[in-house]
């Protein structure tokens, strides 16, 4: 019971692992020298097994710990690291900022060393910089973060300063098992420019490369490593294999990005390239070994699959599949009418799950609300002698679109419109009606100072209802004996009077419908489409005032 405590405390979600042994080198008889390096990327926060389309299952941490422990026993020393895009890509992302659980989960596997990829990024340089924080105080132990060629731009300094915290470094000199490891991580140049939010600046992955090596050999390094989140091709143009060719001194290259899994390494000039595939489906392992005069050749290379095969903790497997079922299924289940695995990660992300005595909503550093409410904000917003309200009027009624322009009440219109309702809507449901969630609220005045000590609860398991919110801890409202609270109840919207679409249902079928509304739209180039509905995405309330501003700041 001490350690399901400690796991819930530390993760409140399934952190999946126990503690292993420590890593190292080995080396055969009759050798100089040999080295294992075990390595993964492109992992994409895959803690629990996904389908393999066989019926099967493969990866999960609980597998690869096991993994690692088998081959760690095999080779004592050996080194283990990853190369980036750790993060994003299942229900355990809802932890990236708050809970670091990916980093912490890879500091109890035992690993060394690991760098970033693009998804690290997919929160904005900010949610980065969050989750190095949310790291850092956990105090658990947490693999060193190498990144030499990507900085944040000159004016983020919440973020430089979450980065020293943490002691990101260009580089690091380790050693194992006898073995003198240098290791330093790159970003890829494809790769940043998935990440356009990063808030980051990109180096020329080859000129730091060339720094790192330089001082690593100074610095005494048998075996010089690179975690490169730069990728391989199958003609070999990649990113990886310029580099290889262009850097000397490199002994491996453990390539993430491109999900690539190499049966055999490539090897370009004297530096061996390594890819185990994504999601953590294979463990890699390589093993070097070299002469006196320091020659090193490739004595072994394996892809362990992580199958059904392998035994998982049982007490991890249990702590996980509870939380799972209490913590995402149920919810889920309630607020959009589809199991986790049927809806996008993005979606499910927004599943407040964290352990914290911070008893707003979000674990925003800042948070604010109009000091009157939101009514009289947008009163005093819409009290302008160049804005006209119009309630009780069908707007598509006066709007037409249907030659290939926009006409207001039978003439063209060639100025701005804004339009934040359906897009399915306002093209007549030309491809089809898009599915939403709407929300039916009720409203109890109870006659008691407090009804549940905090703004919002939400209710996984036990009750019909997804959450109660109280009001006056949202507002700071003062009134003894009285308080108001509202339940809300998710289900799906028809369409019918009266009802209110309130979120999408975002899965890769409406995703496909979406576009094709979306693409309808671009052929009026005066036409924008804002907000949750016309978008089909998700916004908190400072997101779209951030996206709003940024289009008025475009149109004026």
């Amino acid at each position: 019971m001490d350690l399901l405590r400690r796991w819930i405390r530390l993760m409140a979600a399934a952190v999946l692992l126990c503690c292993v042994l420590l890593p190292g080198a080995w080396a055969a008889e009759g050798e100089t020298g040999s080295a294992t390096i075990l390595f993964t990327h492109d992992l994409h926060s895959s803690f629990l097994p996904r389908k393999d389309g066989s019926g099967g299952t493969t990866g999960g941490y609980a597998r690869l710990a096991s993994a690692l422990k088998e081959e760690r026993a095999a080779h004592p020393g050996a080194l283990t690291v990853d190369g980036g895009d750790f993060s994003v890509g299942s229900l355990i992302q809802a932890l990236y900022t708050t809970q670091a659980a990916e980093l912490r989960t890879m500091g109890a596997m035992g690993y060394d060393a690991v760098t970033v990829g693009n998804h690290e990024f997919d929160g904005t340089g900010s949610g980065f910089g969050e989750m190095l924080t949310a790291a850092r105080r956990s105090g658990d132990v947490t693999p060193a973060l190498l990144l030499a060629n990507y900085r944040p731009e000159e004016d983020s300094l919440d973020l430089q300063r979450a980065m020293a915290a943490y002691g990101v470094e260009e580089s690091l000199l380790l050693e194992r098992g006898g073995v003198t490891y240098g290791i330093f991580g790159l970003m890829g140049r494809d790769a940043h420019a998935c990440a356009p939010t990063s808030g980051f600046v990109l180096e020329d992955p080859v000129r730091a490369a060339r720094r790192c090596v330089e001082r690593l050999e100074e610095q005494g390094a048998e075996v010089i490593v690179c975690l490169s989140h730069g990728g391989t091709s199958p003609d070999g143009t990649s990113e990886d294999e310029e580099l290889a060719r262009a850097v000397e001194g490199i002994d491996l290259i453990v390539s993430g990005h491109t999900h690539t899994a190499l049966e055999e390494p490539i090897l370009a000039g004297e530096t061996y390239i390594v890819s185990a595939g994504e999601y953590g489906k294979n463990l890699g392992s390589v093993t070097l070994s070299w002469n006196e005069a320091g020659e090193k050749t490739l004595t072994d290379y394996r892809l362990i699959p992580l199958d059904g095969t392998w035994e998982s903790d049982p007490e991890i497997a249990a702590l996980a599949d509870y939380v799972y079922e209490h913590v995402f299924v149920h919810y889920t289940m309630k607020q959009w009418g589809q199991t986790p695995e049927e809806i996008d990660p993005n979606t499910t992300a927004r599943v407040p799950v964290f352990l914290s005595r911070d008893d707003r909503y979000f674990q925003d550093a800042y948070q604010g609300m109009p000091l009157e409410g939101y009514t009289v904000l947008f009163q005093r917003m819409l009290d302008h002698p160049g804005i006209t309200v119009e309630l009780g009027t069908d707007a598509l009624k006066r709007l037409d679109l249907s030659e290939g322009r926009i006409c207001l009440d039978g003439a063209e219109f060639s100025g701005p419109v804004i339009y934040t309702g359906q897009a399915d809507e306002l093209f007549a449901f030309r491809f089809g009606p898009l599915p939403y969630r709407t929300l039916d609220f009720r409203f109890e005045t109870l006659e008691q100072d407090d009804f549940q000590g905090c703004g919002t609860v939400n209710y996984t398991v036990d009750e019909d209802y997804t959450r109660i919110t109280e009001f006056k801890h949202l507002t700071g409202q003062v009134k003894p004996g009285v308080t108001t609270i509202v339940k809300e109840y998710s289900r799906a919207f028809t369409g019918a009077p009266g009802e209110t679409p309130y979120y999408a249902i975002i899965n890769p079928e409406n995703d496909r419908r979406y576009a094709q509304y979306r693409t309808e739209a671009e052929r009026f180039p005066n036409l924008y489409l804002l907000g949750r509905l016309a978008e089909y995405k998700y916004y908190n309330m400072d997101a779209i005032a951030a996206r709003a501003l940024e289009l008025a700041g475009l149109l004026t």
